[in-house]
């Protein structure tokens, strides 16, 4: 017998305007490989910006219903039951699609901010985030402080076996403070890609890494984006970036640096 899969739906935006009182209905449905009818639905809160206090109504049913409070991401898992059997609970084997992320974007530059569930990124950028939009409508759109890059570079990186790594020094674009957006591109689905990023050039996890990305790779090429709170620890002006390969194929890489919002 084998298991449902569950189907949360496409990921929902909505911009700020709409807190702290406007009610949002997901709609969860399964499929059986068996033919089984969908029986039951299980959803969990699995993510929340920080101080929120909101939650899940109902549920237990297809339609539940969610009141964002703070802007940022609310990651939703949804697992069906067909046939007595329940779908895979959240974990290394549960698919994409029982996942569902209801994001509410920041007040004045629509700023998309991702939730800790989604990649290991510094626990301070969401404040940090904050603090430039707010900067940003205090300043108003003519004076913008979102950061963007000097140059338009874009860095290849060779072939990175399955399990090894690439160090990148990437310079001349960076302002002490700025938040930005480093954006990967996989030449090979790999499945499993990190990116650590580092304030000195050591490469050591305890030697002030401050930002990891964890991208899956699913796709090829794939294409995607971590934000990051750039402070220049060792006075080189540099951006130090350890690409490593965690899946099971080679793949060629480029990076690029852009400014959020820009």
């Amino acid at each position: 017998m084998a298991k449902p899969v569950a189907l949360a739906g496409a990921a929902i935006v909505r911009p700020y305007s709409i807190l702290p009182t406007t009610l949002i209905s997901l709609s969860g449905a399964g499929i059986d490989p068996d033919g089984d009818p969908i029986t039951a639905y299980q959803w969990t809160l699995l993510d929340r910006p920080p101080g929120s206090v909101a939650a899940l109504v109902d549920d237990t049913t297809d339609t539940p219903d969610l009141t964002p409070d703070l802007p940022g991401t609310y990651l939703c898992f949804l697992e069906v039951q067909a046939g007595g059997e329940w779908s895979e609970a959240h974990g290394p084997l549960a698919p994409d699609s029982a996942y569902c992320a209801v994001v509410v974007t920041t007040r004045y530059q629509a700023l998309r901010i991702p939730g800790a569930g989604e990649r290991a990124w510094a626990p301070h950028l969401y404040d940090a985030l904050l603090k430039i939009d707010t900067l940003a409508g205090l300043i108003g759109a003519a004076v913008s402080p979102v950061v963007t890059k000097r140059d338009g570079d874009v860095i290849a990186i060779p072939s990175v076996a399955p399990g090894g790594s690439e160090v990148v020094d990437v310079t001349s674009f960076l302002d002490e403070g700025a938040v930005l957006y480093l954006k990967l591109t996989a030449a090979a689905a790999t499945l499993a890609t990190t990116l650590e990023i580092y304030g000195r050039d050591t490469y050591l996890v305890a030697d002030r890494r401050y930002q990891a990305g964890d991208f899956d790779c699913w796709s090829s090429p794939y294409e995607d984006a971590v934000p990051f709170y750039y402070r220049d620890v060792d006075g080189s002006g540099e951006l130090h970036v350890q690409v490593i390969n965690n899946g099971g194929v080679a793949s060629e890489y480029t990076l690029e640096v852009v400014g959020i919002g820009g």
